[in-house]
């Protein structure tokens, strides 16, 4: 999407100064049309209204936010230098959230050191929808007390490490071209993945959950199962780059075993993601189109491929340019923006 600008030169002077007057503070659009800016993410949430959207420009808030109350939040993208008009990442410590913060989004954000649903008694979190995030430290699910949490979505996400500490609670939660580094004690029932790949350092750990469906996805441990507790679950359509699988009380068609991680990737290290890998697959993989969809296996098949860039789904700035000579007294302003899509 092309916008050409033509500006008054009193707005070109003027429009620097604004900008570098503001720079690095996180703007509240309220549903009322009221707005506000504000340095701290604390200070943000607390004068956002319910429903609010919040956008955080690149910078790193060390904060450890807990939020009662729905927000639309976006980042500049999770990918280092997503846009080269805004460089950088929007970064928040951690965030918990509690009671009325259902139908939450978040979007291009970089969560450091862990997300959690809930945190004591009587606490409900529902339908959240996570974009293009990259979720570091631990995300717990569900904390011990918590008394429900279900369908959230999370799509097109770096997921550090995957927990819950309440073994029955996650309920309906959907994973699809997700990236992971650990999965350990995740308990729940219908709990969907979908076109992920999970890191080859650690076992897929169940806990005492039941009913997960896996689909679509790349299994990277070598050294034994991969699977440790898994029980009564459907695993279809999935490379392993294991020999073997020890299936139990689980059921899976149209599997492949026995690959290797440089044979399945164009590159990348297998033990953790990386943003100088390309997590494609290598052209020969068994893999291609072997999806149940007819689509490949791994994060760039399915129906939503994962996007590099890791963009919020608002437009974003992706060349300026202003001309140096004015005419009849006008500078000409041309602006170029981009969004990627859902």
């Amino acid at each position: 999407m092309k916008n050409f600008l033509v500006l008054t030169v009193a707005l070109i002077v003027c429009l620097p100064l604004y900008l570098s007057a503001n720079l690095g503070k996180i703007l509240v659009e309220n549903p009322n049309g009221t707005s506000s800016l504000h340095i701290t993410f604390a200070a943000a949430v607390t004068a956002a209204q319910s429903g609010a959207s919040v956008y955080l420009p690149a910078g790193y808030w060390e904060e450890n936010v807990t939020i009662s109350k729905r927000l639309n939040i976006y980042g500049v993208g999770h990918y280092p230098n997503s846009s080269p008009i805004t460089p950088g990442t929007s970064k928040i410590n951690s965030l918990t959230f509690l009671n009325n913060t259902d139908s939450t989004t978040i979007q291009g954000l970089i969560i450091v050191n862990g997300l959690s649903f809930g945190n004591g008694s009587s606490v409900a979190v529902r339908n959240h929808f996570y974009l293009r995030c990259n979720i570091g430290g631990s995300f717990n699910i569900a904390n011990s007390g918590t008394t429900a949490i279900s369908n959230h979505i999370f799509k097109e996400c770096i997921i550090n490490s995957l927990t819950t500490y309440n073994p029955t609670l996650p309920n309906n939660i959907i994973f699809t071209n997700c990236f992971f580094t650990a999965v350990g004690n995740l308990r729940g029932s219908n709990i969907y993945f979908t076109n992920c790949i999970f890191a080859s350092s650690n076992y897929f750990q169940n806990g005492t959950s039941r009913n997960l469906l896996i689909e679509n996805s790349i299994f990277m441990r070598t050294s034994g199962d991969p699977f440790y507790y898994l029980e009564s679950s459907i695993i279809n359509n999935c490379i392993f780059l294991s020999a073997t699988v020890t299936w139990g009380s689980n059921a899976g068609v149209d599997n492949i075993l026995n690959q290797n991680c440089a044979g399945t990737f164009v590159s990348g290290v297998c033990t953790s993601f990386s943003y100088a890998g390309d997590y494609h697959l290598k052209a020969g993989s068994p893999g291609e189109d072997a999806g149940t969809d007819g689509t490949d296996i791994g994060v760039y098949g399915g129906s939503s491929p994962f996007k590099d860039g890791g963009l919020p789904v608002i437009p974003s700035i992706k060349t300026f340019s202003v001309s140096k000579n004015p005419v009849d007294g006008k500078i000409q302003v041309q602006a170029t923006a981009v969004s990627q899509t859902e």
